[in-house]
């Protein structure tokens, strides 16, 4: 679905260089929440919706461009292999597309929740096998 910018990596100032992304992708989301992606990484017990990779992990690494990555779990989840393979290659188109204005030499962690962290282990059995996404294999 898409790949959301939490953070722009440039500091508090703005005058920072990337130089470190992170993209984390939620789990299953069973009941079809809108807000599923970034509820993931919320705090339970902060009622202020405290979202800590965009509002305290910037403080403590203020050059790390910071993402969220959204899809539609269930069909993915409930379709069989292709449907995960289809997914994995557009959550690849994503990343290839963010980090093409910048290079694709600086680090790449990715996080994943549940089903998300399948779908990041897929994404990278599908980068070994296209060189399109050298890059990506390259600096995760």
């Amino acid at each position: 679905m898409s790949l959301r910018e939490l953070a722009p990596g440039t500091g508090r100032n703005g005058t920072l260089k990337p130089e470190l992304d992170i993209i984390a992708v939620h789990g299953l989301n069973p009941l079809g929440s809108a807000n599923h992606a970034f509820n993931t990484w919320r705090k339970p017990e902060d009622d202020s919706g405290n979202l800590w990779l965009k509002h305290d992990f910037p403080k403590a690494q203020p050059n790390a461009r910071i993402f969220i990555y959204e899809y539609n779990s269930s069909p993915v989840f409930g379709s069989g292999q292709d449907s995960f393979v289809r997914e994995a290659n557009q959550f690849l188109d994503e990343i290839y597309g963010a980090r093409w204005e910048l290079g694709e030499n600086i680090p790449l962690i990715l996080v994943g929740h549940s089903l998300g962290g399948i779908l990041i282990k897929q994404a990278l059995v599908n980068a070994w096998a296209n060189p399109k996404y050298r890059g990506i294999k390259e600096a995760t």
